[in-house]
């Protein structure tokens, strides 16, 4: 009985472990998502029409430079970055209520 007793408390103490391991690096998986979310977001509205401007010479348009930098794969990347960051918060609530 003792023998087994000491072995759930080994097993638990590594999941526990796990447990923080596992949310520190959620942590830093949401701080890495929110970076990206913070440089590749964007309000503008962005357009071929800007882009193809741009482009052609009228550099003064912001709305022009982003639709350059990001228009083909702007949808596509705040589509996997806002999915990830969806399922690490997920992670990080199952961590949470693991760890009570």
């Amino acid at each position: 009985m003792q023998t087994e007793n000491k072995t759930l408390e080994t097993r638990f103490d590594d999941a526990q472990r796990a447990i923080w391991d596992i949310q520190a690096e959620l942590g830093d998986l949401a701080m890495a998502l929110d970076e990206i979310t913070n440089d590749y977001d964007s309000n503008l509205t962005l357009t071929a029409r800007d882009a193809l401007e741009y482009a052609n010479g009228k550099t003064d348009s912001s709305v022009g430079q982003k639709s350059c930098e990001f228009l083909c794969e702007h949808k596509r990347i705040m589509w996997l970055v806002r999915t990830a960051r969806t399922y690490c918060e997920q992670a990080q609530k199952l961590c949470e209520g693991a760890s009570v």
